[in-house]
């Protein structure tokens, strides 16, 4: 079971940890960093000496005539001068050597009988023939292109293919709205769009196609829409705008050499849209100089990355971490990929672990949410499967508690995996805040700043803090893959990230440091919250809710979750008819009308008002999933093929007793109407007229009939439900392969 967190409040003094684990002797001796101490003191001493010895394990077409220019910060630049191309050190430069025939990627589907294999080689020439068809389309250097793709190998080709143009590419995650694509393309201007027919989740083809088509309709800047086939249903195809890959491939325009372009260090990479707290989101802009080394560096170092082996990050190409530890670190490592197309627990929770077991990897990078899922099905899941291959373990997104922390040790890693969690954002491009293999480990804490950065806990003035209070975490250092700027709003970047602390780096999260000099990271201070390591703005959360008709205020905030880490919860202002249609239902019942009882009518006429008010706070649009995207005005529920296979018991039982509100209100109204009827008709039938609450009564039988007709259509009613609950959950358990 997982405990949960409590947060200390800020001043007071945190607690030891209760355990410090020691890397085994082993360990250290294989390592690329075994005495780290001296590596730190090394980097600390000489900051631009050290990157200029990791960059040079690295090709250039020219050489830099500076390390770093800290003339214009906090727009730092750095290897000013020199020319590069991240894809000639990912890809190309592989093609030299004994890499040329190694397995660059391992591609498995949902279907697990799904596999496409690519050496270096095969990679190198799926990347020219995407490039090849982008610039026969007129993308040129500096171009942006968005890619809207699932999990599957035309993401690496895409992205790379960007690159090796010089153009500018905006990946976006696929369980995106049409609303949320359609801005982040419009704010790029992208040029082209590359998507796929749909992609798996659970069995069942989640429409990308159909969304692209929504966002692109009035897009002023989008001319081509490239098509991957990936599941094979039926896309609609605009006859001029949209391509389908396969076909563009089997053209003249795809074939032959396309040289890689190479660019000024500073030139620009990709664009990663991420969430922030005034609801727009930020297009964070990276390079291709600094980038490349921060993150080969980082990989190499902190994941011990050797050549015979086998990485798995479970990441989607949609965020940073796909990004940086999917394609671009591992490539630059020269590193085997392995990419898995599915969800954990689809259509059994062991599906990683027979994944890990059958293809032999040997480093596996995942999410604390994954891990915490995972945690509630139990040991057997993993014990039943071999993982002696792994040799290593890696958290990241969000803090991993102590609890996780050693279950993933003891369950996964056998105790002799040593666990790399990693602090990092979207806007630092790589690792700041982690350990080595060759660290000791502590459960729970982040570890120490990367080699070269030195990072702080301060209070609201900028004044550091003693150990083991908490604080504001800030970077003191610039790194080679920081963020550049922010697309088009360099203004917004300073105030963001350099204003309240000049010369301070501010991250928005909370930490401690021990006395040892690791760091807690306690969470984020600002409006944003992270779910799942996923960060959601609240006014994203608040604009999706307000959107719809019947809401017209709303406020998210987060709240601790067992195994998301942080869950949305929301508080809204229904449209006033609304609320008091329960009310204005029961006022005829409440008041008396036609009733020789007026008192239980009256009782049972405000307990219909409660219940119609009560449905509407138990709307779907306030218990369902928010969307992440201002102005989405599609109705907003549930999908049951994104349910937490794991969690689902428990969220049909918290569904069961919202459609139980549901059911008494719908059976309110029938009874009331029920009531109301049979009122009328006996004062009518018996009396010739109808009587008030307070009046002379009208007789036995106009008191018995109604109550009748109540109990009657009560046990009818109440036994309906009952079933149809029943069967609903049992449907929807089904649907989810929990059965």
């Amino acid at each position: 079971m997982i405990s949960k967190t409590v947060t200390q409040p800020p001043g007071e003094p945190m607690e030891e940890p209760e355990q410090t684990i020691h890397p085994d002797p082993e360990v250290v001796a294989n390592a690329w960093v075994g005495d780290w101490r001296a590596l730190e003191e090394r980097a600390a001493a000489d900051l631009e000496g050290y990157w200029a010895e990791r960059a040079g394990e690295l090709e250039w077409s020219r050489r830099w005539d500076a390390v770093l220019d800290e003339s214009g910060a906090p727009f730092y630049r750095w290897f000013v001068g020199a020319r590069t191309n991240i894809v000639s050190n990912a890809v190309d430069r592989h093609l030299t050597n004994s890499h040329r025939n190694k397995l660059a990627l391992i591609w498995v589907g949902e279907d697990v009988e799904q596999v496409r294999t690519f050496s270096y080689f095969d990679l190198g020439r799926e990347v020219e023939r995407m490039a090849n068809v982008l610039k026969a389309m007129g993308v040129h250097k500096g171009d942006v292109v968005t890619i809207y793709l699932p999990r599957i190998p035309e993401v690496f080709f895409a992205m790379l293919a960007c690159a090796k143009l010089g153009a500018v590419h905006s990946v976006v995650f696929a369980g995106y709205s049409s609303d949320a694509l359609s801005a982040r393309i419009d704010d790029s201007e992208s040029k082209v769009v590359i998507t796929a027919d749909g992609s798996w989740i659970n069995g069942k083809v989640f429409p990308m196609k159909k969304i692209v088509d929504d966002a692109v309709r009035f897009s002023p800047t989008v001319q081509n829409v490239i098509v991957v086939r990936n599941t094979g249903t039926e896309a609609v195809m605009d006859p001029i705008r949209d391509h389908w890959y396969h076909e563009l491939c089997k053209l003249p325009i795809a074939q032959g050499r396309c040289e890689t372009v190479q660019v000024d260090a500073e030139d620009p990479l990709f664009i990663l849209y991420t969430s922030g707290s005034t609801g727009k989101p930020k297009a964070i802009l990276h390079s291709h100089g600094g980038y490349q080394v921060g993150t080969y560096v980082t990989l190499h170092d902190c994941f011990d990355v050797h050549d015979a082996d086998r990485w798995w990050c479970t990441s989607d190409p949609g965020w940073i971490t796909g990004h940086s530890y999917l394609v671009y670190g591992p490539l630059l490592n020269g590193a085997t990929v392995f990419m898995y197309e599915g969800n954990p627990t689809y259509p059994y929770p062991d599906r990683w672990w027979n994944l890990i077991e059958r293809y032999g990897i040997n480093a596996f990078y995942t999410a604390p949410t994954a891990i915490r899922t995972l945690m509630r099905f139990g040991e057997a899941w993993v014990r039943r499967h071999d993982l002696s291959s792994l040799r290593l373990l890696g958290s990241v997104g969000e803090p991993l508690n102590p609890e996780a922390w050693r279950w993933f040790h003891h369950v996964v890693g056998a105790d002799r995996c040593p666990i790399i969690d990693t602090w990092w954002q979207t806007e630092t491009g790589m690792f700041q805040i982690t350990t080595v293999p060759s660290m000791p480990q502590k459960p729970g804490a982040a570890g120490r700043p990367v080699f070269g950065q030195e990072a702080a806990v301060v209070d609201e003035e900028g004044r550091e803090v003693p150990d083991g209070v908490e604080g504001n975490l800030v970077l003191k250092r610039p790194w080679p893959s920081m963020m550049r700027t922010l697309f088009r709003d360099p203004q917004r970047y300073v105030d963001t990230y350099w204003s309240k602390y000049p010369g301070l780096y501010l991250t928005g999260d909370s930490a401690k440091r021990d006395a040892d000099g690791w760091f807690w990271i306690i969470g984020r201070t600002d409006d944003v919250i992270k779910v799942s390591g996923h960060r959601l703005g609240t006014a994203e959360v608040e604009s999706a809710l307000v959107s719809h008709s019947a809401v017209t205020e709303a406020a998210a905030v987060g709240l601790p979750h067992e195994v998301k880490g942080h869950s949305v919860h929301v508080a809204v202002v229904l449209v006033a008819g609304l609320a008091l249609a329960g009310a204005v239902l029961a006022i005829p019942v409440s008041m008396g009308l036609f009733s020789p009882a007026p008192a239980p009518l009256l009782a049972y006429g405000l307990l219909g008002a409660f219940v119609c008010v009560r449905l509407r706070r138990s709307d779907p649009v306030v218990l369902s999933r928010p969307r992440t995207a201002p102005g989405d005005r599609r109705p907003v529920r549930i999908d049951l093929d994104r349910v937490d296979v794991a969690a689902l018991p428990s969220w049909c039982r918290a569904r069961r007793r919202e459609d139980r509100w549901n059911a008494l209100a719908v059976l309110h109204g029938g009874l009331a109407g029920a009531v109301l009827a049979c009122q009328v008709l006996v004062a009518v039938v018996l009396n010739g007229e109808s009587r008030v609450a307070g009046g002379p009564g009208i007789g036995p039988a106009a008191t018995a009939v109604p109550l009748a007709a109540f109990a009657l259509t009560g046990a009818v009613g109440a036994w309906g439900c009952a079933v149809w609950v029943r069967r609903r959950d049992a449907a929807r358990r089904a649907a989810a392969g929990a059965l």
